[in-house]
């Protein structure tokens, strides 16, 4: 671009922004688009407590939906009904400079809007751990859609003179570009007109890249858009010119044709598009460093056989594309290691035959037949298998719901499969433990790959053949166990046992402990001591589990109550969403767990033993209390707010003596770890899960694990501080800017009088 087309694009800009900023109506459309996405954020963040910016970016296309036709309708619009247009015609300025200079006027005057929002994460930053890197990245989607969005106005200013029909028009246009994304819409529709639609919804793009991925197909779905329209527009000045007849015209339209075209066959082939940045804090759309080892240590050949639709229903496409990205990363960092194949049983009867001999069902999709909502078969899943024969290991995933948890079960599945024997998790039973087949089913279920999970009795009785009576006996932990779990018990454990237990524990064993010092009853909202004496054993390694119930007025869950006939939701101070507190190994990437009526944990510091390392892992925030001998479980009573402090809710436990590295966790509930307790929070079973790996030193997969989940929360020290950053953002922020717009005014309206005087 020559220096003076820089010239005149830049004078046309500058025109456009005083033109913005010297009008009423810049600073009302401002303080609406604030004070509309305050409101939205706002309104549900403070309850789900997250530190992330998602309901914010959720509202923002439908804002700018009708934002950006409110700016961009008197671009061309004005000028033509004018006839300034004309005047513009006359001047050494080029179509392509007017069009240039307006498009990015518009898109700056946006632009400032949408960054003003900054406001939140940078108020919010010092209550809650952010990433950053989502962020940057959502903020990149918004300002790609606001560009596409300031196009589109542009062009739809550019073919009519009422300003009024120009903002309808673009409106509309871009409704039906959001919309047609939609599911409803796309299950209306048969293959593959479903899948070209959702191509081209400018919402899909949006959200894949605010998610935290820059990806190649995305950037240029909003560049080939922007160019497209920029493109019309630049033809309809051209038309106004000369007409139908004039030869440029006719000339241009062909090739916007050809662009088009171009375009449709670009996006719609985007699965072939390679090329992404993954640029969230944790690279959650990435391999892991842990995967990567795996893969570069791997001796034997894995077969990943994905079996998927060839014409997939669109609402699942974008899975079926992430789960091809992943895999073809494997294959990349695996190389020849890994043999992907990719089959579509849809089109191909041998293929179809492979999945059913391979346990790949089919799954029932939803689709339009004869204009009718009909099911149709289909399949998206994968084996991964290595060896043959009697040393054949597999691994089915019947249905990939979740692609984001393909790299833990593929990674999991190659690291163990390289490992002959698997090593022995045992949980302790006879004392009013939980359950390893009940209670902590979904654990046992999850972890039966990796590991032998198995009760475990240190009690052995015997008939004595001389009486009526019998001998008791008591065993050894077994040398081969890796971890030893004790999940909850409610009944003593005799001193022998837990000598036994001790004895483990000395010669480089480790142990996770569930303590149930309490019970809690929900149906009669009360709670109750049990009869547990594991403190026997814990005081040896310098802790103590209290007899109490914690409860955190700051950092805790919702809980949902029914009034009447009305449900609503308060929050719940006996379930401590306690925070990551240290940096081990079986916390990782988790920022909290949620500890439904748990215990305090107390350091002993007079009975630590030589060489012993002890740490809090996870605690309450500095407004937590407690309540002991009297237990009242309502959520709705009078919680008392002096004395509040901080208390620990989980720690872990390290002795190097005589060169063995003992290994111990301590958490002050069992609940938390319960199969019901895993469906409400992700982040608890993680950290069973982490735990054990850590204790049988065993933690390469704990990294993959703890990838995506949930953001950290938010914590603040009172209601009233909560209420200040609220409000400063709601009201302050656009009553500064209402204050900053009237200031604007009485000085142009001051300089305007000040020259009328003069002349």
């Amino acid at each position: 671009m020559s220096m003076q087309k820089l010239s005149n694009v830049s004078t046309i800009l500058k025109k456009e922004l005083r033109s913005y900023f010297s009008q009423p109506t810049a600073y009302i459309l401002l303080v609406v688009f604030l004070a509309i996405s305050y409101f939205f954020y706002f309104r549900p963040v403070l309850i789900s407590g997250e530190s992330s910016l998602r309901p914010l970016f959720n509202i923002l296309p439908w804002i700018l939906m009708f934002l950006v036709p409110a700016i961009t309708m008197g671009l061309l619009a004005r000028e033509k009904d004018n006839g300034t247009i004309e005047l513009l015609s006359t001047q050494p300025i080029t179509n392509l400079d007017i069009l240039i200079g307006k498009t990015l006027g518009a898109f700056i005057f946006i632009a400032i809007a949408i960054l003003i929002t900054l406001t939140i994460p940078l108020t919010l930053a010092s209550y809650g751990d952010f990433d950053w890197g989502i962020i940057i990245s959502q903020y990149i989607g918004t300002m790609f859609l606001a560009a596409s969005l300031s196009a589109i106005g542009v062009w739809v200013s550019s073919i009519t003179k009422n300003q009024i029909v120009a903002f309808v028009l673009g409106v509309a246009i871009n409704f039906i570009l959001i919309f047609v994304g939609f599911e409803m819409v796309l299950l209306s529709l048969p293959n593959p007109f479903d899948l070209i639609l959702k191509n081209l919804s400018i919402f899909d793009h949006f959200y894949n890249i605010a998610r935290g991925v820059i990806d190649l197909r995305d950037v240029i779905y909003f560049i080939l858009l922007i160019l497209i329209f920029e493109f019309l527009a630049y033809i309809s000045l051209i038309k106004n010119k000369g007409g139908n007849a004039n030869k440029k015209y006719k000339k241009l339209s062909n090739i916007i044709v050809i662009i088009v075209i171009v375009a449709l066959g670009v996006n719609l082939s985007g699965g072939y598009i390679r090329g992404r940045i993954d640029i969230t804090s944790g690279k959650i759309y990435t391999l892991s460093k842990s995967t990567k080892k795996i893969l570069s240590e791997m001796e034997d050949e894995v077969t990943i056989e994905l079996f998927v639709n060839k014409k997939m229903p669109a609402q699942i496409s974008a899975s079926v594309q992430d789960a091809r990205d992943s895999l073809n990363d494997y294959k990349k960092n695996g190389g020849d290691k890994i043999n992907l194949k990719i089959y579509y049983p849809d089109e191909d009867s041998e293929a179809e035959k492979l999945a059913a001999s391979r346990g790949i069902p089919t799954v029932q999709f939803n689709v339009i037949a004869k204009d009718e909502f009909q099911t149709k078969k289909g399949y998206f899943g994968l084996v991964a298998y290595s060896g043959v024969g009697e040393d054949k290991k597999q691994e089915i995933i019947p249905f990939i719901e979740q692609p984001g948890a393909l790299e833990y079960k593929l990674s999991s599945f190659i690291y163990n499969s390289s490992n002959e024997q698997k090593k022995k998790i045992s949980f302790l039973s006879g004392h009013g433990e939980l359950d390893l087949y009940q209670e902590m089913s979904y654990l046992n279920s999850e972890m039966s790959a990796q590991y032998e999970m198995e009760p475990l009795i240190l009690t052995e009785t015997e008939a004595s053949p001389n009486s009526n009576e019998q001998n008791v006996s008591y065993k050894d932990v077994p040398e081969d166990v890796a971890a030893l779990v004790i999940a909850g018990p409610s009944q003593p454990i005799s001193e022998a046992e837990l000598g036994k237990i001790n004895a483990y524990i000395e010669t480089g064993g480790s142990v996770m402990v569930f303590a149930r010092m309490v019970e809690s009853n929900p149906q009669f909202l009360t709670a109750t001591t049990t009869d547990s004496n594991i403190n026997l054993m814990l005081n040896e390694w310098g802790v103590e589990v209290n007899k109490n119930i914690v409860y955190d007025l700051q950092s805790n869950e919702t809980v949902t109550l029914q009034g009447g006939a009305i449900n609503y939701i308060i929050p719940y101070p006996f379930w401590v969403k306690a925070l990551k507190n240290n940096e081990n190994p079986a916390v990782g990437d988790i920022n909290s767990i949620v500890i439904p009526w748990g215990s305090s944990i107390e350091i002993l510091e007079n009975k630590l033993k030589p060489d012993t390392e002890i740490n809090p892992i996870f605690t309450t925030t500095e407004f937590s209390r407690d309540q002991e001998n009297i237990f009242n479980l309502d959520p709705n009573q009078n919680w008392l707010q002096d004395d509040l402090d901080s208390y620990i809710m989980a720690v872990s436990i390290q002795n190097y003596f005589e060169g063995k590295n003992s290994r111990v966790i301590v958490a002050g509930n069992s609940l938390f770890a319960t199969q019901d307790f895993a469906m409400k929070s992700s982040s608890n079973m993680v950290f069973v899960q982490n735990a054990i790996e850590w204790l049988a030193q065993d933690d390469i997969l704990s990294s993959i694990r703890t990838k995506k989940l949930s953001r950290a929360p938010l914590i603040f020290e009172s209601e009233a501080q909560k209420n200040s950053v609220k409000y400063f953002n709601m009201i302050g922020v656009p009553i500064l800017i209402a204050i900053i717009g009237v200031i604007v005014m009485w000085l142009r309206k001051r300089r305007m009088k000040k020259k009328f005087l003069l002349t």
